[in-house]
């Protein structure tokens, strides 16, 4: 077995459709040539049982945690690796074949040894009208600002934040910064990490890459009221993440999503023929700015520990 790259899953498991994703997402890192670990993140009975069974199944590794807490699994994974390169995959992930390979490749190009980090685009299935509606929205100009999806790009491009939904790190460079905060318990980690990684160098110049194939399907939120809710976290983290990397924050991200906003009338209009595309816009972009307000608020206060923060 080849130990110059680890794979790990972060799954908090709560019932059958979740373990179904978990399996698919395992099923889906193929070949033996690299250690995968699946860290189980308090996953209820008898959910436990059954992904112990099906990682051992595999010949991988199984890690169970008794307490939910998303930065707390990741840095255990990150310290618990002894790989060159560590990969962190979801749980509702599913990777093409050729994925682990594409990036391992591409990290150990000499042209590319200022890169840390690199991902490729990620995508919504084809299942369902809102996974095609949601798919749409992502390839509008404004699908990838503070979303956990990122816009469809057509060349290999450098950018500030990789979402560790599927990632590949150089993990001595991750482990330099000080690994994943502890203040950033369930959301808003992988943002967090994302800017000390361009911060820790005197030029923030390709760190961090986003490619533009292999392309990753993302089995996420099926329905618009569980889209509302992440994107509402999606937008408390970026006002938590500000209290520490505010320039990074507030002159790329907030912004935007401002103007975007205010531009939902006009893309009502292009977009009146599809109601669920407009629907996805209208609540991505108007929970992400109030998600954002809100969050701001609170955190510029006593009450940070927000009852909205669950797992991602």
């Amino acid at each position: 077995m080849d130990q110059d790259l680890s794979v790990v899953i972060v799954a908090h498991i709560r019932d059958q459709a979740g373990l179904e994703k978990l399996l698919r997402a395992m099923s889906s890192i193929a070949g033996n040539t690299h250690l995968l670990t699946v860290i189980d993140n308090a996953s209820r009975e008898p959910w436990a049982l059954r992904i112990r069974e099906g990682i051992e199944e595999r010949g991988g590794r199984y890690v169970r945690r008794e307490v939910n807490n998303l930065r707390a699994a990741r840095d255990q994974a990150l310290r618990l690796s002894k790989s060159e390169l560590l990969a962190f995959v979801d749980a509702d992930i599913e990777l093409p074949r050729d994925w682990l390979q594409i990036l391992r490749e591409f990290l150990r190009d000499p042209r590319n040894d200022a890169c840390w980090g690199v991902a490729s685009a990620l995508s919504a299935p084809r299942d369902s009208k809102f996974d095609r509606a949601m798919l749409l929205a992502m390839s509008t100009p404004l699908a990838h600002l503070g979303t956990s999806q990122v816009a469809q790009i057509r060349q290999e491009k450098a950018v500030s934040h990789l979402a560790t939904a599927a990632v590949l790190f150089r993990r001595h460079r991750v482990l330099e910064v000080g690994g994943f905060s502890d203040k950033f318990s369930r959301v808003g980690e992988d943002l967090e990490l994302s800017y000390r990684l361009m911060g820790a160098s005197d030029t923030n110049l390709r760190r961090l890459i986003l490619l533009p194939q292999p392309v990753v399907t993302h089995h996420q939120d099926q329905s618009l009221s569980a889209w509302s809710a992440r994107v509402f976290r999606y937008g408390w983290s970026q006002s938590e993440v500000a209290r520490v990397h505010r320039r990074h924050i507030f002159s790329r991200k907030l912004l935007p999503f401002l103007i975007g906003a205010v531009g939902l009338v006009s893309l009502g209009a292009a977009f009146a023929g599809y109601p669920m595309l407009l629907a996805i816009l209208i609540v991505q972009y108007t929970t992400l700015v109030f998600g954002i307000v809100v969050g701001g608020a609170l955190v510029a206060g006593s009450l940070a520990a927000a009852p909205w923060r669950s797992s991602s």
